[in-house]
């Protein structure tokens, strides 16, 4: 596995991790929300709740809620970057109807976790991040949205 070393993220003496230690530290706050992680082989996440019925031994069906994170495994700082997105999604599963503001948020979340971590974000990252915003936010546009949120707008200018 291929160790990078982080960058300080501030001049403040804040402790550095290694890409093993941040990733051990996103998934136990992911496992502590009650998610299952499940690993992923592409550079992709998705959080989902599944509804399951399950028959016990007395004949009684009974509801389960199976919550279930599937991210990759962080080996670089990108792969690290989708995880703390996906920890965002599954901390504020639906913090807002529109699912642009959802992704503008977990994106923003993702840059300041990675910085928590010790970490830098760099600048083709956040480009990225908000291309993948503004590609959400077409979507809606051709599914009918009239009105869009002014910090979305702010957000995503070059």
């Amino acid at each position: 596995m291929r160790q990078i070393r982080a960058c300080r993220a501030n001049l403040e003496g804040e402790r550095i991790m290694d890409i093993e230690q941040a990733r051990q530290t996103l998934e136990a706050e992911i496992r502590g929300l009650g998610y299952e992680i499940l690993y992923r082989k592409n550079l992709t996440g998705k959080v989902t709740l599944r509804r399951v019925f399950i028959k016990s031994r007395n004949g009684l069906v009974e509801l389960r809620r199976i919550q279930q994170c599937a991210i990759p495994y962080a080996s670089t700082r990108k792969s690290l970057y989708i995880v703390a997105h996906e920890l965002y999604h599954c901390l504020y599963p639906r913090y807002s109807k529109k699912v642009y503001i959802n992704e503008m948020k977990a994106e923003q979340f993702a840059h300041e976790k990675l910085r928590e971590l010790g970490f830098a974000v760099p600048h083709s990252m956040t480009q990225r991040a908000k291309n993948y915003v503004a590609w959400k936010l077409s979507k809606a546009r051709r599914r009918g949205l009239k009105k869009i949120d002014s910090t979305v707008k702010q957000w995503i200018k070059p």
